[in-house]
């Protein structure tokens, strides 16, 4: 049986139009190869976000979307925001 690794990636700061990170695991021969688990961000701006399974310390946009695995200290917004449940925003700021 194969061994997955696990891959930890971690950014200062991200800033751009639309961002969106999602973390896949790549399914090849039918075992999953290179699990990306836990992506670590400082700073991500942008006008549109989408994230999942990400760890970030500040999120700032106008349209910010944040799906299941989660972890962010602080999103600004200015015109729409959507938090699952099964995320963690410990502070939000209307811009």
């Amino acid at each position: 049986l194969e061994q997955c690794r696990e891959i930890v990636r971690k950014f200062n700061n991200i800033y751009g139009e639309t961002i969106m990170i999602n973390t896949k695991g790549e399914f090849i021969g039918g075992y999953f190869h290179d699990v990306i688990t836990n992506v670590r961000i400082n700073e991500i701006e942008a006008t549109t976000i989408c994230l999942k399974d990400v760890k970030a310390k500040r999120v700032s946009g106008e349209n910010v979307v944040i799906e299941s695995g989660c972890i962010i200290d602080v999103v600004e917004y200015s015109n729409k925001l959507d938090i699952s449940s099964k995320a963690e925003v410990k502070k939000i700021i209307k811009l």
